[in-house]
């Protein structure tokens, strides 16, 4: 698989797209400024750990660690969506996830007809990114 570094000055032209919505934000006192950068660093944050992992699920590359990611990563959105709507999880839970499944399982049945079929949907380097 052929890996594309970012350099440290391509990371901080590309952390300076984030200064117009902040601009916006403050020119029209909408109160997200805070808000916006704390959500852009919490990210951040997760996608350095989320990258650590993922690199031994790339290396492991198990259908079944595979497929235990994905509904890791399905369940926790799940949360996300209930707790963000202020929906009782106990009882949106399961509707949420049914969603989300049947979206991931719609939008991998669609990438698989453009790459060579169902033979790599399993693999890491495709499912994950689905």
């Amino acid at each position: 698989m052929n890996n594309i570094d970012i350099s440290w000055i391509g990371l901080i032209f590309g952390l300076m797209t984030l200064i117009i919505p902040i601009l916006i934000l403050q020119k029209y006192k909408t109160g997200l400024v805070k808000d916006t950068i704390i959500s852009f660093g919490r990210m951040a944050l997760q996608l350095v750990f989320v990258g650590f992992y993922l690199k031994y699920i790339f290396k492991f590359n198990s259908v079944w660690l595979n497929l235990l990611w994905v509904a890791l990563m399905i369940i926790i959105a799940s949360a996300s969506v209930s707790k963000r709507s202020n929906l009782r999880l106990k009882y949106m839970i399961l509707p949420i996830i049914i969603s989300i499944l049947s979206n991931v399982l719609f939008n991998g049945a669609v990438f698989a007809l453009m790459l060579d079929g169902f033979d790599n949907l399993l693999n890491a380097r495709y499912l994950i990114p689905i």
